[in-house]
């Protein structure tokens, strides 16, 4: 399953899949047409059915510009979660990827500018997510590649203010879970497993 989220709406890519809220198409959209559709009130997304999910999800992001960035779920030894808040919105650090860089480097890399967090270490290569935005009258597709990392909490955590990221905090679960009534569909997602636990 591939999720791409359009806002706060998911157009999910799978093999099986039923929600009576959700648009089902029967050809691969295209950008026009599924900014129009998911700004009705009443759809919490789309899916299309394929049981070449991958073949499928690449012919439909051919219709973008595709820009790749990486980012962290930085845990500490206390199992808090650290988050940026953004404009706003409560998110995770991550950034566009420079040429030449690894998903790794870029990760670690964003990860010491928006939070000071310098000496983290990556654990774990999780999902990848997607969404699509406009961007002067062009779609942009961007897939992030997220690392699960670990800090100790001794490091002076800093906001990158110049990014308008105006608060870093560590957050236990309960927090985490407030935070993110506040924040986007995708990190909602990527998340959804860590609140559960």
């Amino acid at each position: 399953m591939i999720k791409v989220f359009v806002d706060d709406k998911p157009l999910v890519f799978a093999e099986n899949f039923s929600d009576e809220n959700y648009i089902r198409y029967t050809k691969l959209p295209s950008p026009q047409q599924l900014t129009d559709d998911f700004k009705k009130s009443d759809i919490n997304g789309g899916f299309f059915m394929t049981h070449q999910v991958e073949h499928d999800f690449n012919q439909f992001s051919s219709q973008f510009k595709v820009i790749f960035a990486a980012g962290g779920v930085i845990f500490n030894d206390d199992d808090k979660l650290l988050m940026i808040k953004r404009l706003g919105k409560w998110d995770l650090p991550k950034g566009k990827m420079d040429e030449g860089e690894s998903a790794e480097e870029t990760a670690l890399r964003e990860v010491c500018e928006e939070t000071g967090v310098c000496h983290a270490k990556i654990i774990s290569q999780l999902d990848d997510t997607y969404h699509i935005y406009q961007l002067r009258g062009q779609y942009i597709l961007k897939r992030t590649y997220w690392f699960r990392m670990l800090s100790d909490t001794s490091e002076k955590i800093k906001p990158q203010t110049e990014e308008d990221i105006l608060e870093v905090k560590w957050k236990n679960k309960d927090e985490v879970k407030t935070a993110l009534k506040n924040s986007y569909g995708s990190v909602r997602d990527l998340l959804s497993k860590y609140i559960t636990d």
